[in-house]
């Protein structure tokens, strides 16, 4: 996240009225996704894949930087931020035979945070992002009927 704002809106007296403060922000987080997935009816060499489920994560990171007039400092912000995270995910992606014993996925994704990331009531952040995922699956040996089977 990035917050911006001008000299006027820092409440000290001593700093003058035109600076420009920028303060970024950078949460890293472990997340595990609890996904449902459904892939519809038989394909051929490609089939759809649609997925929804909740995701919690833990903080492993949170620094801070901010910038006035062109200087900048950083430090530790994890005592601003609650340690976990909750969140729904879903998506839809490809999943296609490239090979007799190997398959392509590709996905979209998109995550929404229901819980406020700061740790505190007086402020309101939850955050929302979409991924992009590419992954090769390599079957152990080849599946029967493969085909002819719904994915669930």
């Amino acid at each position: 996240a990035q917050l911006e704002s001008s000299g006027r809106d820092i409440p000290f007296d001593q700093l003058p009225a035109n600076l420009d403060v920028t303060t970024k922000f950078k949460l890293d987080y472990l997340e595990l996704p609890v996904l449902l997935r459904f892939s519809p009816g038989p394909g051929g060499k490609a089939r759809p894949v649609f997925f929804v489920g909740p995701v919690a994560g833990m903080r492993v990171g949170a620094d801070m930087e901010v910038e006035v007039e062109g200087q900048s400092a950083s430090e530790d912000a994890s005592d601003m931020f609650t340690s976990y995270s909750l969140g729904l995910v879903g998506g839809v992606g490809i999943d296609a035979r490239v090979g007799e014993n190997t398959r392509l996925l590709v996905q979209g994704r998109y995550y929404l945070s229901l819980k406020n990331q700061f740790d505190t009531s007086q402020a309101d952040s939850k955050s929302g992002d979409f991924g992009f995922f590419a992954g090769v699956e390599l079957l152990l040996k080849p599946a029967q009927g493969d085909d002819a089977r719904p994915h669930y």
